[in-house]
């Protein structure tokens, strides 16, 4: 067992809450209470982001108290109340060293949800990177495919990855309570000049990546100044927390602009973004709603792909599991790209700038209040520039039972690689020689999905699921319902 990275909202460790659910993020379900926090070798705390934006590392651990969480910070002594902490980085024992998780923020939103929350998991493929001494976990597959009626295409960048003897090896694990359907696994091997970054889009288009430029002004419906939240990928994310039933609006709104060079009709809009503790908590709710219905209506999305198509045109009409980027134009705002959620990792989105004038490119996003984390947002004008790819199909892959799949895993043609709660596989690719004088960034492409491994035998709650699907906001205002609802459970106990 080795020691591991993760960041969790402050509330949640109280709580004892740590879910993956829908694979709408990267976390996993554990339980970590406070006393454990204080007499277990396997938990400990490293540092905190505060909520004004500022991290602390701690020289050796933090230790957490009754108000607040305190340590030395290079070599003083330093207290910080719990009423301040937005996230708390936490090194945890276990086989995949170097997890890394980004959880809901809001202390008040996340110590409701602690006094209150159990729930059920389910998830998604976890992909674990060999980085040359250790298995990491680099990405979760194809997140929201609950069903064959939703299956698709993934891309992932594997940060972690680096070639070992001559080969890059996997792990794909099953780790939940759901059966997973891999269908192909495939490496995008890209080489591209030093100094220079790739990034890859949702349909699997490569991208260079030369100038990125910050926003000029970055603010959300409070005013609030977001650019040191959103400037570059770190430990500060902007989340904001989960709706209220007044005083909080279902949605919250950030604008940045940013400087558009003379000419330019296009951009990459490049994002760190993904999906939320809270909305994944709402995701596994409606789940929960469908009582013992949940594999009939799983079953209808396979067999109806118009039925499947309008859940796809559900959750973006919501900004729920895709995030639209409006995009202020001389007619109006007009949506001209889309954020995919789940996993916390960078996405390319292209934008049609086209219908933008002047020297300035305003853009807007809409999340549904606590659905969305988001850490960082730039913008690259640059040229592409050449790129040398090799992709990769799968060498071997074994189970470890020692079974082969390695047929199932090479293309896509309807033969499935099928895991359950505790599978594991081990892939393993024939690394290319590295390319003189060029630097180099490996893509995962997956297709496949998944069925969560529901129990329940309670019958379906129509009468919620049908108010959630068809009033505008539905979902927004289901959680913000389930907001109250906690909090008064909370303050009545």
């Amino acid at each position: 067992m080795r020691q591991g990275r993760r960041w969790i909202s402050f509330g949640l460790l109280l709580a004892c809450v740590f879910s993956l659910a829908a694979c709408l993020g990267p976390r996993k379900q554990e339980r970590i209470r406070t006393a454990e926090m204080h007499k277990s070798e396997a938990n400990r705390i490293e540092g905190v982001t505060t909520i004004k934006g500022e991290e602390f590392q701690f020289d050796n651990f933090g230790v957490l108290q009754t108000a607040a969480i305190s340590g030395k910070v290079k070599g003083a002594q330093m207290e910080v109340p719990l009423d301040q902490v937005q996230r708390v980085w936490v090194s945890r024992r276990e086989i995949s060293e170097g997890r890394t998780v980004a959880l809901t923020v809001g202390v008040a939103a996340t110590l409701v949800l602690a006094a209150a929350i159990t729930l059920a998991a389910t998830g998604c493929p976890y992909l674990y990177s060999w980085d040359g001494e250790k298995f990491v976990l680099d990405a979760e597959l194809f997140g929201g495919s609950i069903s064959q009626g939703l299956e698709r295409q993934d891309f992932a960048e594997l940060p972690g990855l680096r070639a070992s003897a001559g080969a890059y090896r996997l792990l794909l694990a099953d780790e939940l309570d759901e059966t997973d359907y891999t269908d192909s696994l495939e490496l995008i091997v890209v080489d591209h000049a030093q100094g220079s970054r790739v990034g890859i889009d949702d349909n699997g288009g490569l991208h260079s990546l030369n100038r990125p430029m910050t926003a000029l002004e970055a603010h959300d419906d409070t005013g609030a100044d977001l650019r040191p939240w959103l400037a570059s990928p770190d430990h500060r994310v902007w989340e904001a927390e989960p709706a209220q039933l007044s005083g909080v609006p279902l949605r919250r709104t950030i604008t940045l602009t940013f400087p558009k060079p003379a000419g330019a009709e296009s951009v990459r809009l490049v994002v760190r973004a993904g999906t939320a503790q809270w909305g994944v908590q709402m995701f596994n709710k409606i789940f929960s709603l469908y009582g013992r219905d949940l594999n009939g209506m799983l079953d209808s999305l396979d067999d109806n792909r118009l039925e499947a198509n309008s859940v796809l045109a559900w959750t973006r009409r919501e900004d729920l599991f895709t995030l639209n980027v409006w995009v202020r134009e001389a007619a109006g705002w007009k949506v001209r790209g889309v954020i995919p959620g789940g996993w916390m990792g960078s996405k390319v989105i292209p934008l049609d700038l086209s219908g933008v004038t002047g020297n300035t490119v305003q853009i807007q996003l809409r999340p549904p209040a606590g659905f969305w984390a988001i850490d960082s947002m730039t913008m690259d004008f640059g040229v592409d520039q050449p790129l040398r790819v090799t992709r990769l199909q799968p060498a071997t892959a074994r189970t470890d039972s020692g079974a082969e799949v390695t047929d199932q895993l090479r293309q896509t043609d309807g033969k499935y690689y099928q895991a359950s709660q505790g599978d594991k596989a081990v892939i393993t690719f024939n690394a290319p020689p590295p390319t003189p004088g060029m630097s180099r960034t490996v893509f995962l492409a997956s297709r496949g999905y998944y069925r969560p491994n529901m129990h329940s035998t309670a019958p379906a709650d129509t009468a919620t699921l049908l108010r959630i699907f068809t009033v505008p906001d539905g979902m927004a205002r289901f959680a913000a319902e389930q907001f109250a609802a906690l909090r008064l459970k909370t303050i009545t106990h």
